[in-house]
């Protein structure tokens, strides 16, 4: 047997010791990789700054409202913590240096305020002694569900210019990798008057196809981007995100498969379905014997097991049986978010009517 100790330091600058054993197979590749996993753990650990909990979201949909940063002002570590919203975080590659708020006629590197009149935003300059600057936003899908869909949108803003830096954009988590949110990127300019702010809207993008489980996290981070020297003042505003799931709605059955024409009340067809209230409409097709192919319109309560559909729209005008098949025609609000597409339609059921007693 040999052994490894891995020294590193912890956020009280006292000496812990890792050892980590392995065996003469053991692949010194994988050892180096571990030891540089609990380095970067400790650098995230005193870097970061903010580090507030992950927005919890616990039901859908989810639609908070524009997230603005007039209350941020990044002076020092204790002042930014508390005043960057819940689930946000900065952090610095270097030397974090806080600057307060501000209008971008400051050189200065590091955290910053940008904006004027109580209306500020998430500001950074990247310079030598702070390196990059980091901001995230995190949550955690605790909804019970599955999030199928997410939109986001935000304002780029950039407050002093020098050259063409701005921010790398990537999605965290659930949304590592993904290619729209990774394109999301801002590239600033060098033509401008510092002090003065310049808008660069993201539009609202959606997110389809998803799969965040229950429990699993995701969000987005924004890193600048070092072109050389000291680099634009930038910043991010008004953040906008919201959550869906489309789930699968399926008719299972209904109350009654066999019914007689004319016998008048209604008759329930079981479905199965997302907890939002929503409305749809139903496919009544003639499969045999006499009678009228029709649609029904219908809405359903959060929850909702079943949709009562009048017997009157199930005719049957000859003397032997007639069979209708119901199936979904179309629905909307199920996937709790109005206006984005995505529950998947299943299933169908055959009612028999027969007919009028002589």
């Amino acid at each position: 047997m040999k052994s490894l100790a891995a020294c590193v330091t912890n956020t009280n600058c006292n000496p812990v010791t890792t050892t980590i054993t392995a065996t003469r197979k053991t692949n010194p590749e994988l050892i180096k990789a571990i030891v540089k996993l609990l380095m970067g753990v400790f650098v995230f650990l005193i870097m970061s700054e903010g580090g507030k909990a992950q927005i919890s979201i616990t039901s859908v949909p989810y639609a908070p409202g524009a997230t603005n940063f007039d209350l941020y002002n990044p002076v020092d570590a204790p002042t930014l913590a508390s005043t960057i919203p819940t689930g946000w975080t900065a952090a610095s590659s270097g030397t974090a240096t806080h600057n307060g708020q501000g209008t971008g006629t400051s050189a200065t590197g590091g955290y910053w305020g940008y904006g004027t009149g109580g209306d500020f935003s998430l500001g950074a300059l990247r310079s030598v002694t702070p390196g990059n600057i980091t901001y995230s936003v995190s949550y955690t899908n605790n909804t019970g569900s599955t999030i199928n869909t997410l939109t986001f949108s935000w304002d780029y803003e950039q407050w002093r210019y020098v050259n063409t830096s701005g921010w790398n954009c990537s999605g965290t988590g659930a949304l590592a990798g993904n290619v729209i949110v990774d394109g999301k990127d801002f590239a600033g300019v060098a033509a401008g008057t510092n002090g003065t702010v310049t808008e660069t809207p993201v539009t609202s993008f959606t997110l389809t196809g998803l799969s965040i489980a229950n429990g699993a996290t995701f969000g987005i981070s924004w890193v600048t981007t070092d072109i050389t020297g000291s680099d634009n003042g930038i910043s991010i505003d008004n953040f906008n995100i919201s959550a869906c799931f489309s789930p699968v709605a399926t008719i299972t059955g209904a109350s009654n498969t066999l019914i007689c024409a004319g016998q008048g009340g209604s008759l329930n067809i079981n479905i199965t379905s997302g907890a939002a209230p929503f409305s749809g409409v139903f496919d009544i097709a003639l499969v045999s014997g006499a009678g009228s192919a029709s649609t029904y319109s219908f809405s359903a309560a959060a929850g909702a097991s079943a949709v009562a559909v009048p017997t009157a729209n199930l005719t049957n005008t000859s003397t032997a049986n007639t069979v209708y098949s119901i199936s979904w025609l179309s629905l909307t609000g199920d996937n709790g978010c109005s206006g984005i597409v995505g529950t998947t339609l299943t299933g169908s059921v055959n009612i028999t009517v027969e007919p009028v007693a002589n």
